[in-house]
């Protein structure tokens, strides 16, 4: 068949106003293969790689405070040992360069703990518009699959019906994972705010003591991610979010209902 005769097909599946006829026109059908083609190589990658963006640095966030808290764990292991060097009696010079390796190590934990909470805003400023745009695009688009859901029944159109409820799944995935991954950075701040709470710190010197209280300081404030204004990124929203989606799909299905009750008294 020539490629140049009437009707053009694309390589992919478009929708195109009555005006731009690319299957009759084949200038219009250049323009149509050159956007579909440049919209699935590029774009799509461009919009995958957005969406794991925030999930790649909020993974990272949580990792590093969690390596973070195992450092401090082995000054508390370097504080036991102290302990252990006095009642053994060692020479007052071993005590004192003990004494300023665990100060030392100490002050390199506030300053990594200091550069994770810039590197956590840094990235919630970079990601934070485009998490705010996908979460209110993938409700929007939740809301309207469940109103389109609740024109009809399974046994009507269970073909149809399998695919709304498929084509939701990935835009619940779009909330969930970020809110998922963002929860487990304000998990893992609590977490290491605990357990250096928890930790010895006071069988320290005085430096080490005041260095801990600024470090105890610091960790003491919470990390919670936020997209746009008032989202904050974590699993409660998630669930709220799915409850409204749900409490949306009952009112639509109860308009639905009586519709049909009211044409059915008309009919009568």
């Amino acid at each position: 068949m020539d490629a140049k005769v009437p009707p053009y097909m694309t390589h992919y599946k478009l929708y195109a106003p009555p005006f731009f006829n690319f299957e009759q026109n084949y200038f219009y059908f250049l323009i149509a293969e050159l956007y579909a083609n440049i919209g699935a190589e590029f774009a799509a990658t461009t919009a995958v790689v957005m969406d794991f963006l925030g999930v790649f640095f909020f993974s990272m966030g949580a990792g590093l405070l969690e390596e973070l808290a195992a450092r401090i764990a082995e000054i508390e292991t370097e504080l036991k040992e102290k302990i252990t060097i006095e009642n053994r009696l060692k020479f007052h010079n071993t005590e004192k360069e003990h004494e300023d390796r665990t100060v030392k190590e100490l002050k390199k934990c506030i300053l990594i703990h200091s550069k994770i909470k810039k590197f956590l805003i840094a990235a919630q400023n970079l990601v934070s518009p485009i998490i705010f745009i996908q979460v209110v695009i993938s409700t929007a688009v939740i809301c309207m699959t469940c109103y389109t859901i609740s024109m009809f029944s399974p046994a009507d159109g269970a073909s149809v019906f399998f695919r709304q409820i498929t084509y939701m799944m990935p835009m619940g995935l779009q909330i969930f994972i970020p809110c998922y991954f963002g929860n487990e950075i304000m998990i893992a701040a609590e977490k290491f705010s605990m357990d250096i709470f928890h930790t010895k710190w006071y069988n320290g010197c005085k430096k080490f003591r005041t260095a801990f209280n600024t470090l105890l300081i610091h960790a003491s404030q919470p990390m919670i991610m936020i997209s746009g204004v008032l989202f904050k990124v974590t699993l409660e929203n998630f669930v709220v979010i799915s409850q409204l989606t749900y409490k949306f799909y009952a009112v639509m299905q109860n308009m639905n209902a009586n519709q049909g009750l009211q044409s059915m008294k008309v009919e009568e």
